[in-house]
């Protein structure tokens, strides 16, 4: 077993536990943790995705499959929410300027 099957297998554990409790209610979706682990899953399979296809060209698949595959990347790395991480990174309080919800001024 390699390295980063050992580090998928781990995460999926991890997101499989928190999707568990945020179920029963125990644990919330703006919670740190979640937040980190959430971030940490997106990035590592993103990124898993988008160098393996990019880098790997035995596999017979057509070239607009693995661009396809390659943009399926792409989109778990525009899916993290890099403003409540930098949030909770640097202990921040940066708001989103695209959020729907009203700000009191």
């Amino acid at each position: 077993m390699k390295v980063y099957h050992i580090l998928f297998f781990l995460l999926q554990i991890v997101i499989l536990c928190s999707i568990a409790l945020i179920y029963i209610k125990q644990f919330e979706t703006k919670n740190k943790v979640y937040i980190i682990i959430d971030s940490i899953f997106k990035c590592s399979l993103g990124l898993f995705i988008v160098t393996y296809f990019l880098t790997n060209k035995e596999h017979k698949i057509q070239i607009y499959d693995r661009i396809l595959i390659i943009l399926f990347g792409l989109t778990l790395l525009a899916l993290i929410d890099y403003i409540a991480l930098i949030n909770i990174v640097f202990n921040t309080h940066m708001s989103d300027p695209y959020s729907i919800e009203k700000t009191n001024t």
